[in-house]
């Protein structure tokens, strides 16, 4: 049934897709809660003739931004947005208040390639971490995966936080550079219309930006008892080619393509 004379309405969000739009690999795809789209156009308004009244108004430019709010704690996209690749190789991982054996004043950290803090079982006391002989019981000297305690050290194990590796398992890791900014991307989104008078889905809409800049400022905040949405912003550009590899002489930036089912 054809689209044309009904009556259209769109009541929820948008899937995002995001490629790179030098190579063409997917960046990441996700689900949203928000994708909000927002166009701010400049203007230059012309006053002339006896008290400057307004007699034109000239304008020169769009500004698009999508504002998009991934419902999922997204680490691809998360990586974009830092402009690193998310590292799936990397064993480097982190263990907190692991418990090890304390024997005659010694216990070994196997696998530990940094010592971060040291805890008394018994007390909850952070033990300070000395490179001499401790002094007394509220210390210990590390030595690589070496601790040493006072002999007034009384529990038998410790608490010990430290940087380790790991083995079949997943790790994946975004490292944060300061000199790392995100890539250009082509951005698709989709969701559906309904027909107010079936109430049935009678059509896939989508928009189509072929260049944008991600925008590399974003919030992440915990939050008790909330889930952790990730932010994505993105301005749109002019791109110089087309998807077809056409040059943009018309300057065209996207589409907004609405489909029958």
């Amino acid at each position: 049934m054809s689209l044309a004379g009904r009556k259209l309405q769109v009541i929820d969000t948008m899937d995002l897709l995001c490629v790179d739009e030098a190579t063409g690999a997917t960046l990441f795809s996700g689900y949203t809660t928000k994708a909000a789209l927002d166009q701010q156009v400049d203007k230059i308004d012309i006053f002339a003739g006896i008290g400057g009244g307004k007699i034109t108004t000239l304008r020169t430019r769009k500004n698009i931004t999508l504002d998009v709010s991934m419902a999922e704690f997204n680490l691809d996209a998360l990586a974009s947005i830092n402009g690193v690749a998310l590292d799936k190789t990397s064993t480097a991982t982190y263990f907190m208040n692991q418990s090890f054996s304390v024997a005659t004043s010694t216990a070994t950290i196997t696998g530990a390639t940094r010592i971060l803090a040291v805890r008394n079982p018994v007390t909850g006391e952070f033990l300070k971490i000395v490179s001499a002989t401790p002094a007394d019981a509220s210390e210990v000297k590390v030595s690589g995966t070496t601790l040493t305690f006072h002999a007034n050290y009384t529990p038998i194990s410790c608490l010990v936080s430290y940087v380790g590796t790991v083995s079949a398992k997943d790790n994946y890791t975004i490292v944060f550079n300061a000199k790392a900014f995100p890539k250009n991307c082509e951005i698709l989104l989709s969701t559906v219309a309904f027909d107010t008078d079936t109430q049935d889905i009678v059509a896939d809409i989508y928009m189509n930006f072929y260049k944008g800049a991600i925008d590399p400022n974003f919030n992440l905040s915990f939050e008790v008892g909330k889930n952790i949405e990730t932010p994505f912003k993105v301005e749109i550009l002019v791109p110089d080619k087309l998807p077809d590899g056409t040059v943009n002489v018309n300057k065209e930036i996207g589409k907004f393509v609405t489909t029958e089912r």
